[in-house]
Parts: C-alpha cells; structure tokens; sequence
C-alpha cells in the first residue's frame, strides 16, 4: 500500500478517506485475529496441556480450525497423545473434519 504524507491529503476528502483507512484495518484486524482460538488450541493440545483445553473450550468451539483447517483432535491425533484426544472426543470433536490437505484426525 502506498502512503501518502499528510500535507499532500486534500481537507475536503480526508474524512472519507480516514473512514476508509479504519475499515481497512479492522478487516485485516479481523483476519489475522479470526484463527487466533483455533490456534490456540490447537497449540495446546500440541502441548498436551489439559488445564489450557479446558479454559479454551468455555469460549472456543471444539471444532474449531486454523487456516490450515488443523484442529485441536487432529493434532493430539497425530501427537499420539492419546488423553487429550479422549478429552476432546468427551467435548464431541468431530473426527471426519478435513484440513486443507483432505487429513482427518483418524
């Protein structure tokens, strides 16, 4: 994106313009924190971490997938770690979800 130095911004335009500048980053805020939970945790079960699952499915959905479409039970699945896939198949994580490359938890 091009940046334009103040001086040069015309007054009768600029609040349009401002307007446009925070729609832009409230967008780009909303994408880049919109798999902020999946990753999450997805990191914590990476790290076995039963306590951090726990707090995160009060607000997290169980099923819930990175960008890559990873989820939680995919990597304890692929960890091997087999407590806390049981703990995620409790909180019904859906076994048949596919990330990005057609990988299931199975």
């Amino acid at each position: 994106m091009r940046m334009l130095p103040c001086r040069s911004l015309p007054v009768r335009n600029s609040s349009k313009l401002v307007g446009q500048i925070l729609v832009t980053f409230f967008v780009t805020m909303s994408s880049v924190f919109a798999g902020a939970p999946a990753d999450l945790l997805v990191d914590a079960a990476r790290r076995e971490n039963r306590g951090d699952i726990e707090r995160l499915l009060k607000t997290t959905d169980v099923n819930a997938q990175t960008e890559s479409g990873e989820t939680a039970l995919m990597t304890a699945s692929h960890e091997g770690s087999l407590p806390i896939v049981q703990l995620l198949v409790n909180k019904k994580a859906d076994v048949n979800l596919t990330n990005q490359y057609g990988t299931t938890a199975l």
